[in-house]
């Protein structure tokens, strides 16, 4: 009987053994298979929250862009409403552009053309620069070939526009650097659509560079710190071609300047400014990083998803 017992006992024991050994085993690679599980869905979320950050940065691009094209149409608005009347002599013409350069530092030049003759004024203190001048030469050259060969087919097009104004951009020097030389031509309406009339700006390329494209990205950077507070965002204008290396070389920045790294999200403009880009980023950050934050900080801290769940799972290992 006695035997019987024992043999009884040790079946028993042997049985617990074996369950508590197989508990000791399943038991941590269940808790490993949910911790896994956590963080998987906590990388999702990480992916939902980098998306997020890049639309916003695209829609805050979208809109600098309008902003941009809004203020440079504006100007040009103002220009041509001060433009020489329609059949003006040649001296009234040229008094009338640089009666508007003179009321305008902004702008480099200024050009009516009209019966195969272009006049062609540009700011009479900045005509001793060689750059100025030897421009001053090619653009009234260029534009009176190109008028003279596409006119017609050019104030068609820009009757069409909304504004009745088209933007043309290209490359300037300025000391030794390449600058950015933007010119908005338009038809003036007191001339009949027939006939090939065509003015136009050249916006000054150190005007765009040091005041015009910072103070917009400035504006923008301000009003969504203002609204949304979290990381400083640094915007930055570049020409479109320009390859994104370890040493960027923005043509402007906003106020906080850009630092190092290439943009999170780019938008290539192209109505107004074409020719040029958009970037944006966190100063001093990138949203990879803020991202791998939020998933170290969902595992650790007690306010966010998936803490609970973890700090239980490790609570479990420790128990047993």
């Amino acid at each position: 009987m006695k035997l019987k017992r024992r043999g009884l006992l040790g079946g028993f024991n042997r049985f617990r053994l074996m369950l508590t050994l197989g508990l000791a085993v399943v038991l941590p690679a269940a808790a490993l298979i949910y911790v896994n599980f956590s963080q998987l869905r906590a990388f999702e979320r990480d992916k939902v929250l980098e998306a997020a950050i890049h639309r916003d940065f695209g829609e805050m691009l979208a809109i600098t862009e309008k902003k941009m094209n809004k203020k440079a149409i504006s100007m040009a608005e103002d220009s041509r409403n001060l433009f020489p009347a329609p059949g003006s002599e040649i001296e009234e013409k040229e008094k009338k552009l640089d009666e508007i350069l003179a009321n305008s530092p902004w702008l480099t030049h200024a050009f009516l053309y009209e019966d195969d003759v272009i006049v062609f004024r540009s700011q009479p203190g900045q005509m001793e620069n060689k750059y100025i001048s030897k421009e001053h030469e090619q653009m009234s050259d260029s534009f009176h070939g190109w008028f003279g060969l596409e006119g017609k087919q050019l104030v068609e097009g820009i009757y069409k526009k909304k504004r009745q104004m088209m933007f043309y951009g290209g490359q300037a020097k300025r000391g030794d650097e390449n600058a950015y030389l933007m010119s908005a031509l338009f038809v003036l309406p007191e001339y009949s659509k027939e006939n090939v009339v065509i003015g136009g700006v050249t916006f000054d390329p150190c005007y765009l560079e040091h005041t015009f494209f910072p103070g917009v990205l400035n504006e923008q950077v301000t009003e969504k710190l203002t609204e949304q507070g979290g990381n400083q965002v640094a915007m930055m204008v570049y020409p479109a071609e320009m390859e994104m290396g370890p040493d960027v070389k923005p043509l402007a920045t906003c106020a906080a300047g850009w630092g190092e790294g290439k943009p999170e999200v780019t938008r290539k403009l192209d109505d107004v400014f074409r020719g040029l880009a958009l970037g944006i980023k966190y100063q001093g950050t990138s949203v990879e990083a803020l991202g791998q934050t939020w998933v170290h900080r969902s595992f650790s801290d007690p306010r966010l998803p998936f803490a609970d769940d973890h700090r239980r799972a490790g609570a479990h290992q420790a128990h047993r």
